[in-house]
């Protein structure tokens, strides 16, 4: 971190200058960045793709290196300040990459899986219902006898209801006419003993 914190330690402890070494390290070239990505991406054992797309990939990692430090730069001429871009930065990208297809890939796999489940399960669904129609139209003539033999037995029971209805109101008429007879019959039991009763003190 540059500043005047920075030489402000500077002058407290001389040892970070007197026993340190600078390591200097200059941008990568394209080809370098290339190779590095390149086999990189090759270790991915769950990156499998054509040459043309392994091509494309290592062809945007090293354009994604080139821009950030295009871009770096362009924020120190406009802002004084430094964006460090190192190859610790590029080998981040990279792995960074690599734990976004190994996390892709285990959620296609995942997907996958139960979409296999899915259509198992339709697989088997459908052989239930194909075998399922095959036993119905078996029993199809025996499904059509009963219900007519059901529509003959209905028939018989509307014509037995009317014959009952008939004969319930005929015996409704007889019942009528006996309960008039018997009425009848009363009052002349009680004329003849009426009459009995007069005549027994005369005898």
């Amino acid at each position: 971190p540059l500043g005047e914190i920075f030489r402000a330690r500077l002058r407290q402890f001389p040892a970070l200058v007197n026993c340190c070494t600078i390591d200097w390290f200059s941008p990568w070239p394209a080809d370098a960045l290339r190779s590095v990505a390149l086999r990189f991406l090759q270790d991915i054992d769950s990156l499998q793709c054509t040459d043309d797309v392994m091509n494309g990939l290592v062809a945007m990692c090293q354009i994604i290196q080139e821009s950030v430090t295009q871009k770096s730069k362009l924020y120190l001429e406009e802002m004084g300040r430094y964006n460090y871009v190192t190859p610790t930065s590029y080998l981040e990208l990279l792995g960074i990459y690599s734990m976004l297809v190994n996390r892709k890939k285990k959620e296609l796999t995942l997907a996958s899986s139960r979409l296999k489940t899915g259509l198992d399960k339709i697989l088997v669904t459908t052989i239930e219902v194909t075998k399922l129609q095959e036993e119905l139209a078996m029993m199809s003539p025996e499904l059509d006898k009963a219900v007519k033999e059901a529509t003959l037995t209905m028939d018989q029971i509307a014509t037995d209801t009317i014959i009952a209805e008939k004969t319930k109101a005929e015996v409704q008429k007889e019942e009528q006419i006996a309960s008039v007879k018997q009425s009848e019959t009363e009052a002349i039991a009680a004329d003849a003993q009426k009459d009995l009763d007069e005549a027994l003190p005369a005898l």
